[in-house]
């Protein structure tokens, strides 16, 4: 992919709109209770869990997930070995869970320049049995 691509894909993902998750019970049920923060960018929610090892650990809701806004769910922690890892959930597409969503990464890098200070970034994918890193870059 050329950089100049990857620009114009990243322009169009920088500012997910925040919204309010406390009494939206479908995300608290879809994360099992874990959501501290959520954005929604038109296309995929997005959610922020309190650590990675939650996010590792998190046991999938299709069915609340279903009933969420968007045509996937994208779920990010901070993480200790990376700077962020993510987990995306697609069952609207009958895609239980993508192990790497690159489109995901065009917005979560924007969300997480802006709480790291950091244009360059590590993201792994905390899956067992599956060793993966993007490495991403924000214009931000």
């Amino acid at each position: 992919m050329e950089a100049k691509e990857y620009k114009k894909m990243s322009k169009e993902y920088q500012n997910p709109e925040s919204i309010c998750i406390f009494g939206t019970g479908t995300i608290q049920t879809a994360t099992n209770g874990l959501a501290k923060e959520a954005y929604f960018d038109g296309g995929d929610m997005i959610v922020v869990v309190e650590n990675e090892e939650d996010l590792a650990t998190l046991t999938p809701d299709y069915d609340a997930m279903c009933k969420i806004d968007g045509r996937g769910l994208v779920i990010t922690a901070k993480s200790k070995d990376y700077d962020f890892v993510s987990r995306c959930f697609y069952p609207k597409l009958n895609v239980p869970e993508d192990p790497v969503t690159g489109s995901a990464h065009t917005y979560l890098t924007p969300l997480w320049a802006a709480k790291l200070g950091k244009t360059e970034m590590v993201a792994g994918i905390p899956v067992l049995l599956l060793s993966s890193i993007v490495r991403t870059l924000s214009s931000t």
